[in-house]
């Protein structure tokens, strides 16, 4: 019998009709697994929750929630430092520039583009040299090159200095416009649009002014926010004064205060005088009440020199980098070195602020030049020390007699 089995590789009693079928083959009943049915039905539960709670009408799901973060974690990450076109003055975001009519915004406005384009100081400060766009809009090419010529004086127009002498609205043209030049020049750092009234559509009768005054705001926020750019708007006052608040003379309602990062207010006490209030406020900026000279001249503005001085110096000593830097290098009379850590958990220590280590680094190095004036304290940015080590240093400059 075994013999044949071999022969024909099958067992002697093996029918063919009777193979073994493993498609067909009957499926013993099995007991239903709970913890299976357990996760089928989280599984459902959770689909129809995103159904319900995630899904948008396009069908895509809503991400946003996954951005949600804690506080802690959001102090762990690295993030890069806020974008300063003039420093402490003009940062990036949206900003208004207002003041009742031919105060001399527009002249302002032309002189800040110009300047930013050369990396020239503006009021004093510090400037982020980059591309410019200035939106002329109530000017004509004729009236542009005559200002131009007159604020440029002996300096070269700058290549970098865009202007523009038309638009489309808000509702319209303009967001894509924007976009399309930003698209084409990508280092394009400031964006004026003179003036914002000009971009506007009217509100509908019966339309809540808020609501459309917010809206308009944020459209073009969201274009700075994205780039990273500074987007600033001249804009008027309203004739009313308001007594102690000169931001809120500001024309439209509060949605405009409340959209923009950045305000600046120019004001005179008397039409005639000689020395205009420029006020400033804003999220990312210390208010300060700067005065300004017109030279009718050049047609520049300059702040008035004692004030201006003043100001600047008060602002330095206030801050805490500096206060920690001057107590440093006086309990050390040799100098001081450490990381960037270490610097913190002084400041930290000394002041009561936090900084992360990579804030402190760059605000260090746009302090070098105030320290060294101010003070004669010389700041050495981070650099590897023998035992691999990023080390700042502080020191005293030696005085030669």
């Amino acid at each position: 019998m075994y013999e044949n089995e071999m022969k024909s590789g099958y067992p002697v009693n093996y029918d063919p009709d009777y193979a073994y079928d493993d498609e067909n083959m009957p499926i013993p009943e099995q007991e239903p697994d709970e913890q299976a049915l357990a996760f089928q039905k989280e599984i459902e539960e959770r689909e129809a929750f995103m159904q319900e709670h995630m899904t948008l009408p396009d069908g895509t799901t809503d991400l946003t929630t996954f951005g949600w973060t804690s506080l802690r974690r959001l102090m762990c990450k690295e993030l890069p430092s806020i974008r300063y076109i003039v420093d402490g003055l003009l940062p990036q975001g949206l900003a208004i520039l207002a003041s009742p009519p031919k105060y001399g915004k527009s002249w302002l406005a032309l002189d800040l583009c110009i300047s930013v384009a050369l990396g020239e100081p503006f009021f004093g400060r510090k400037t982020e040299p980059c591309d410019t766009l200035y939106l002329a809009l109530e000017d004509s090419e004729q009236r542009l090159q005559s200002r131009g010529q007159t604020v440029l004086g002996e300096r070269l127009p700058p290549e970098n200095c865009y202007i523009g002498t038309l638009a489309g609205s808000l509702a319209d043209r303009l967001p894509h416009q924007i976009e399309a030049f930003l698209h084409r020049w990508p280092n394009i750092g400031l964006i004026v649009i003179d003036t914002f009234q000009k971009v506007r559509v009217s509100a509908r009768a019966g339309s809540n002014l808020y609501d459309k005054d917010y809206s308009d705001m944020g459209i073009l926020k969201n274009i700075a926010d994205a780039h990273n750019i500074c987007i600033l708007l001249v804009h008027h006052l309203r004739k009313a004064p308001e007594p102690g608040d000169p931001f809120a003379r500001i024309l439209g309602t509060q949605g405009i205060n409340g959209a923009s990062d950045t305000n600046f207010v120019m004001v005179r006490e008397e039409r005639s005088d000689d020395i205009t209030h420029f006020y400033s406020a804003g999220r990312d900026v210390i208010s300060e009440d700067l005065e300004l000279q017109f030279d009718k001249q050049t047609c520049r503005w300059h702040p008035v020199a004692n004030k201006a001085a003043r100001t600047a110096e008060e602002r330095y000593r206030a801050d805490p980098l500096v206060q920690t830097a001057e107590r440093l290098v006086r309990e050390n009379p040799a100098g001081w070195q450490g990381t960037a850590s270490e610097l913190t958990g002084w400041v930290k220590e000394f002041t009561g602020v936090s900084y992360t280590a990579q804030s402190l680094s760059h605000q260090m190095r746009n302090l070098r030049d105030e320290l060294r004036k101010y003070d004669d304290i010389i700041y050495q940015p981070a650099s590897y020390s023998g035992n691999s080590r990023r080390v700042h240093a502080l020191y005293k400059k030696l005085t030669v007699c």
